[in-house]
């Protein structure tokens, strides 16, 4: 029995809202087939909230009804014609009915530490995440040593001119910079499976980042590496 609060049984409610004298075949299939739309609408509401199983699109024909996960994106993509060999992001022949596979209340657990995100990275892109003691995520993260992060320099004299910036006891009327100093290190390297890399097309950067970008605290500095 599913006892999440939002599985309805539509039909079994169409039944119930009869009085029960009049609950007939035919009384209960005519309320059915009233709220058809409605349960259209619900389903896509589920997959919102639970997530979406389908399979990942790969070049082939699908039909009407198909639905689809699409790696470029993360979301899920329904077939609305007879027949089609088009990606999904074709809007003549796809319907995109959710714009993430992975659902709501799962996604709502995702963090920037680094088990949670090895994993929500892996499953956005359909790949595997391992736990540390089984062996290394797919993608997986290696943090790096910043050896030389940039600092500000304030001269504490009195009224000192370094440049056109003057700096007084209490503050300086711009920041004085070391520039031989200031490191463009990443803090850590996202290392991703050369083969799902490359086929996210030539956008690839972006599409990770995308997802990457929504974990990372906006401080830290990162690069993608393939291997």
């Amino acid at each position: 029995m599913d006892t999440n609060i939002f599985s309805v049984d539509s039909d079994q409610m169409m039944s119930d809202l009869l009085p029960p004298e009049k609950r007939s075949d035919e009384n209960k299939s005519f309320l059915i087939g009233l709220i058809a739309g409605f349960k259209r609408i619900y389903s896509y509401f589920l997959l919102m909230m639970n997530g979406d199983s389908s399979s990942w699109w790969s070049a082939g024909t699908y039909t009407l009804g198909q639905r689809v996960k699409y790696k470029n994106d993360g979301a899920v993509y329904e077939c609305i014609v007879a027949s089609t060999t088009n990606i999904p992001t074709n809007s003549t022949d796809w319907l995109k009915v959710n714009k993430s596979f992975i659902g709501f209340g799962e996604s709502t657990n995702f963090s920037s530490g680094r088990l949670s995100f090895e994993y929500a990275i892996n499953k956005r892109f359909g790949l595997t995440y391992r736990d540390p003691v089984s062996g290394t995520s797919d993608i997986y993260v290696n943090t790096q040593t910043v050896i030389n992060p940039p600092f500000i320099v304030i001269d504490l004299a009195t009224t000192p001119t370094i440049g056109s910036s003057v700096t007084y006891s209490d503050h300086s009327d711009t920041y004085l910079i070391d520039a031989a100093t200031i490191s463009t290190s990443p803090d850590f390297i996202l290392y991703f499976p050369v083969t799902s890399y490359t086929a996210l097309g030539v956008d690839a950067e972006n599409i990770v980042r995308q997802f990457v970008d929504k974990y990372c605290p906006c401080s830290l500095l990162y690069t993608i590496q393939t291997y």
